[in-house]
């Protein structure tokens, strides 16, 4: 990454145009396409796309930069259903371990009192 000048903006060295041919060569491909190969360069970790009026493909830019905040908001509803899904059954697992553990600690606090005679409320004073 790097900084564009005094501005703070931080970008990718490497750029990918929208304006071969004055924008031409990403008009043939059509709006999908094109946001597939801005996927791919995202996924690539470029981050700077060149735009200019003359090139007319604003649009394109546009559907494929909205197109992605669409994935990873996909993507991010995905990962809190699975953080859910994961808080849930460490929950149950660690209630099963505590159940196991309360029932083994009052069979031994049984087995001890009728041992030597206790009740199981003395045991756990």
């Amino acid at each position: 990454m790097v900084t564009l000048g005094k501005s703070g903006i931080k970008t990718s060295v490497l750029g990918i145009g929208s304006g071969t041919r004055g924008g031409s060569e990403q008009r043939a491909i059509g709006k999908e396409a094109f946001s597939r190969l801005v996927h791919h360069a995202y996924d690539l970790g470029i981050r700077y796309i060149d735009t200019a009026d003359g090139y007319r493909t604003h649009d394109y830019v546009r559907q494929a930069i909205a197109d992605l905040q669409a994935e990873a908001d996909t993507r991010v509803q995905a990962l809190e259903s699975k953080w859910a899904q994961a808080q849930g059954a460490l929950k149950a697992t660690l209630q099963d371990r505590a159940t196991r553990v309360r029932n083994a600690y009052d069979n031994r606090s049984a087995k001890l009192s009728k041992a030597w005679g206790l009740t199981k409320d003395a045991l756990r004073d």
